[in-house]
């Protein structure tokens, strides 16, 4: 159910903000992708206090009033906004149209930056789950520690994007996704080769740099559908949802499998791997329809 729900809020958000993008559409992701990461710093922190002073039950009761609280503001907001005449579009009509808008996603002038920001969201969502664990493990941090580094390199980035980052945008979807899987691919390899030798000074910039890579591609590759597929925000607004749980359900059972045989080591090679493959193919392909 909490699956579904965000399903349908992220999908009406990114139509409503594909919908009325002015030309923008890069900046105004940027703000949409930066509230994950102020409750990635958020949320850790808050829950360690709740869990430590008050236990899970607790910390349950929170998260339950939280979503009532979205829900009401939600039903406030439909109640306010409803249209009375509405378009009814059919189950049918609507999976026909996204079917023709996924086949306009795989056209030559954006298959290779889509391909290459899912290859970066393939690797955070296959690393991600194991990085505490790593922490523990592999720096030999303690679980109150771990969970501070794990709120503090979301939190810093936000700072860093604020205040550099957002400057350099330049409204060019494209070049942004390439920037991010190129940050992404450098550091997630550098990540696995320095593995061993790691500090937690080490580490913490490491993992700031592929935030910035991943971040990068995330709004690059959703603005990009925001500037291709703006006649459609409907469709581009449901498939730029897709990518993410499609690529934890890939990633799970890929990023399980390689940590328990290999080691989160052999994880960190294989995804920066994967990611600098798919940023060549992707600048071949721009070359390529150059010519």
């Amino acid at each position: 159910a909490l699956g579904l729900s965000a399903a349908f809020f992220f999908t009406a958000l990114r139509a409503l903000m594909i919908k009325n993008s002015n030309g923008g559409a890069e900046q105004d992701f940027s703000w949409f992708y930066n509230a994950s990461y102020w409750a990635a710093a958020a949320a850790p922190v808050a829950g360690a206090i709740i869990v430590w002073r008050c236990g899970f039950e607790a910390a349950f009761m929170v998260s339950a009033a939280i979503c009532v609280y979205a829900g009401v503001l939600s039903a406030g907001m439909i109640t306010h906004s409803w249209e009375t005449n509405r378009r009814q579009a059919a189950l049918a009509g609507f999976a026909r149209s996204f079917a023709k808008t996924a086949k306009m996603s795989f056209s030559k002038k954006i298959s290779g930056y889509v391909a290459l920001a899912f290859a970066v969201l393939l690797a955070e969502s296959a690393l991600h789950p194991f990085f505490p664990l790593f922490l523990k493990t592999g720096v030999g941090l303690e679980q109150t520690e771990a969970i501070w580094f794990v709120a503090l390199v979301p939190a810093a980035f936000s700072v860093f994007y604020f205040f550099v980052l957002r400057r350099g945008q330049t409204g060019n979807p494209g070049a942004g996704v390439c920037r991010g899987g190129l940050i992404a691919g450098v550091s997630t390899l550098m990540f696995g080769v320095f593995l061993p030798f790691l500090s937690a000074v080490a580490a913490f910039f490491l993992e700031f740099a592929r935030n910035a890579g991943g971040f990068l591609c995330n709004t690059g590759s959703s603005a990009l559908l925001a500037k291709e597929l703006k006649s459609r925000p409907s469709e581009a607004a449901a498939l730029d949802t897709v990518f993410s749980p499609l690529a934890i359900a890939l990633a799970a059972v890929f990023g399980g499998y390689v940590v328990e045989s290999f080691g989160y080591q052999c994880l960190l090679l294989i995804t920066g791997t994967i990611i600098t493959v798919a940023l060549a193919a992707a600048l071949i392909a721009k070359k390529r329809e150059m010519r």
